[in-house]
């Protein structure tokens, strides 16, 4: 082989490792994403139903005032 041919193959090896590399960093991210969306809907749910029943217990307190 000639040296010129071993380092376009080295390089193409290269290239291949880093292209490997890229594409799972990438899918790693995206699974952080998804886990990070799931934790949000969850988050917004709770300050839902805690709303809900900060507002509920204020209207019988006032109810109970008057």
């Amino acid at each position: 082989m000639e040296p010129s041919q071993k380092k376009n193959h080295i390089m193409f090896m290269g290239v291949f490792i880093v292209a490997v590399i890229i594409v799972m960093y990438v899918f790693s991210l995206r699974s952080q994403l998804q886990e990070v969306r799931a934790n949000q809907s969850h988050y917004e749910e709770q300050i839902k139903s805690l709303t809900s029943v900060q507002q509920n217990e204020a209207l019988s307190k006032n109810r109970a005032v008057l």
